[in-house]
């Protein structure tokens, strides 16, 4: 258990080459973000970013799931505040996460959906999925 390091443990270094020196690391105050978020994608072209999205459920279909962001590399996944975790598409093992269905609301209440993507993705063919089951890489 004492050898199980997190986050940065050695020299961080920028485009395989060069030493960065005298940097410090902010925390993200992720509850002001969602605040500002008014379209459904926040972000420049060629930079990590949010994709903001709403679904409305009926009463019956509120129920424990899964949910695939597609076209998406890797970051995490937010439903209604709660954080989902995180998903890296190519590496997984998972490539769904689940939602209990405690974080969902009901009709007429809208479940807000957020993925902040750490890379680079083709807005036009991002989406999200949902599942009855998880879907796990091969």
């Amino acid at each position: 258990m004492n050898d199980q390091r997190k986050g940065i443990v050695g020299d961080v270094i920028v485009n395989n080459k060069d030493k960065l020196y005298q940097w410090h690391s902010t925390v993200l105050n992720i509850e002001n973000i969602f605040q500002n978020i008014t379209s459904s994608s926040y972000g420049h072209e060629n930079l990590p970013g949010f994709y903001v999205s709403s679904v409305i459920f009926e009463p019956g279909d509120v129920n424990d799931t899964f949910i695939m962001p597609n076209n998406f590399k890797r970051g995490f996944i937010l439903v209604n505040g709660f954080n989902l975790g995180r998903y890296w598409q190519e590496i997984g093992p998972q490539k769904t996460l689940y939602i209990p269905k405690y974080f969902l609301k009901a009709y007429p209440q809208k479940n807000v959906f957020v993925v902040f993507e750490l890379e680079v993705v083709d807005n036009s063919a991002t989406s999200i999925s949902f599942y009855k089951e998880a879907i796990w890489n091969n």
